[in-house]
């Protein structure tokens, strides 16, 4: 019965991505230095940074992927979120092109991966 309960709860205490979400929030406060430091040691580049904004020019995160990120900074939160862009080689058909994509997911990977190094604790979210 309590293991019943328990695995009837854990959808409820975890932090799982859910299907539309779009943002990683970080709920705490870290130094836009310290952020850019952990991207630049991951190979990003800057397009556009102050106190309050992040922004990466695109990084190659797959086979068929290239994501730029956008973060913002607030006093009490961290939001990262990441636009993608794919290319379709010659040599693939559109059909196993679209196979490639939806199995991938890299671009969301990567968003995670960076998270994961700026913080132990982050939640999504649909933004």
């Amino acid at each position: 019965m309590k293991m019943s309960l328990l695995l009837l709860l854990f959808p409820l205490l975890s932090f799982a991505q859910k299907k539309h979400d779009n943002t990683i929030i970080i709920s705490h406060y870290i130094a836009p230095a310290k952020i850019k430091s952990i991207l630049f040691s991951q190979g990003y580049t800057f397009t556009n940074t102050d106190t309050s904004f992040i922004s990466t020019d695109y990084k190659r995160v797959g086979l068929l992927a290239s994501l730029e990120l956008n973060i913002m900074v607030t006093d009490s939160v961290i939001y990262i979120k990441g636009n993608t862009k794919t290319e379709q080689p010659d040599n693939i058909s559109p059909t196993e092109y679209i196979k490639i994509l939806g199995l991938v997911g890299t671009d969301w990977v990567e968003m995670k991966r960076i998270a994961e190094l700026l913080s132990d604790t982050f939640a999504y979210t649909k933004e």
